[in-house]
């Protein structure tokens, strides 16, 4: 993951297309991309509207990510088109640069295989990204509202992090803004 913090300009949030059958309708999602890639926008957010994550599974979701990457180094070849993915927004903490990786893992189920319905949700993440002064892990076994680590480790990290980094005092490395990010270069 690339953690920048001179994201600039205007950003599409993507919605995702689905055919009638429920799955993703790749088709259309490349030329959604296309269009905005057209149209000179700075940057896309894919899998970016509001619930809409939780409904894709997770090889969906990194499909579509793959896909917006793909589109904009061919359009533009030069990286100049910024692609925000990943699951760790939730990881945010406001003036800091964060590095992360989320994890959504299903539990043994004692016979061999991986249960269904069990599973471990977590988020291991590092701040300042720009200068490393911490590094927090945190894993939730059994989750019961919702099992992705964005959304149920992520945030734990982000409270944490906010506290220790004003107890240690480290400075703020992007007082403007604060963005996690994969970049087309």
């Amino acid at each position: 993951m690339t953690t920048r913090t001179d994201l600039r300009g205007a950003f599409t949030a993507l919605v995702t297309p689905f055919r009638r059958d429920g799955a993703v309708d790749e088709a259309a999602f490349e030329r959604l991309v296309e269009r905005q890639l057209e149209a000179g926008i700075d940057g896309l957010v894919p899998c970016g509207t509001t619930g809409e994550s939780p409904t894709l599974t997770g090889d969906e979701r990194d499909r579509l990510i793959e896909l917006t990457i793909h589109a904009a180094r061919q359009r533009t070849g030069d990286g100049r088109t910024s692609v925000v993915a990943g699951t760790g927004t939730e990881a945010a903490v406001p003036g800091y640069t964060v590095a992360g990786k989320t994890g959504t893992a299903q539990k043994p189920d004692g016979h061999g295989g991986y249960s269904s319905s069990k599973f471990v949700a977590s988020f291991v993440g590092m701040v300042p990204a720009s200068n490393p002064r911490l590094v927090v892990a945190v894993a939730v076994d059994e989750p019961s509202a919702a099992i992705w680590g964005g959304v149920v480790a992520a945030p734990a990290f982000a409270e944490i992090a906010k506290f220790d980094l004003q107890y240690l005092e480290v400075p703020p490395d992007a007082p403007e803004r604060n963005v996690l990010s994969a970049s087309t270069p």
